[in-house]
């Protein structure tokens, strides 16, 4: 996407699109893309998935090694 004017995007410009993703920043008149939001509860959820994730496996490999 090109900004409207030389200077950049200003904050009215992202309010006013709608075709924006979700996690759009503005950053010296720039439009930056976040693709994820960037809260401690994300980082702690991904985490405690693929610990849970990594432990099932290791269950799978020992029950196919027992037989």
């Amino acid at each position: 996407m090109r900004p409207l004017r030389a200077e950049g995007w200003f904050a009215e410009d992202l309010d006013r699109l709608p075709e924006a993703p979700r996690h759009t920043e503005l950053s010296d008149g720039a439009l930056v893309f976040v693709m994820w939001p960037r809260r401690s509860w994300h980082g702690r959820l991904v985490t405690s998935l693929t610990t849970r994730k990594a432990r099932e496996r290791r269950k799978a490999i020992q029950r196919s090694l027992i037989g």
